[in-house]
């Protein structure tokens, strides 16, 4: 009602402001001024993740190594999460950017592994997640499970092998 759509030109002539070099994508008028409430939130950023998954079962557990490229879009990242499977046991964690070590420490909460940046980025990180995670033969049992939160997989291989003196 009180708010009605107005020209750019409009709005930038009003205003004395015809050279400018960004002009406005929307304008409007208010006709009746009152209070404007306007909600701001953080820009979250995005991934696109691509990531090998390598299993090697042997007769006591399962060593699970994930190897993903993560490219950070949309806004700076100083951390990733990622959702892992309860059952694994995570011994080691790094990551890098452009041949340079940019982990700053990781931790587990529950079922999130939290890996910390040195610095923000929105480049793209080559992180290596090592595990094992017991197991016993014979039996049948599901892989571990690893969720990147707010990330868009693209790509996902798994290589599973087993130690000789299993068949």
């Amino acid at each position: 009602d009180q708010i009605v759509s107005a020209t750019v030109e409009t709005f930038l002539n009003e205003w004395g402001m015809t050279g400018v070099e960004q002009k406005p994508q929307l304008a409007f008028s208010w006709l009746d001024p009152a209070p404007l409430k306007i909600g701001l939130r953080p820009l979250q950023a995005q991934r696109v993740v691509r990531l090998t998954a390598i299993g090697v079962l042997g007769s006591r557990n399962l060593q699970w190594s994930v190897n993903a490229t993560i490219e950070v879009q949309t806004a700076a990242a100083y951390s990733h999460e990622i959702e892992i499977d309860p059952r694994l046991i995570v011994t080691s964690v790094s990551i890098q950017e452009d041949a340079a070590n940019r982990l700053l420490r990781w931790t587990r909460t529950g079922n999130i592994l939290h890996v910390f940046l040195r610095d923000k980025t929105t480049g793209t990180q080559t992180l290596a997640v090592q595990g094992t995670m017991p197991s016993q033969v014979p039996q049948e049992m599901a892989l571990p499970t690893m969720r990147f939160v707010d990330a868009n997989v693209l790509d996902a291989k798994l290589q599973l092998y087993q130690e000789p003196d299993l068949e």
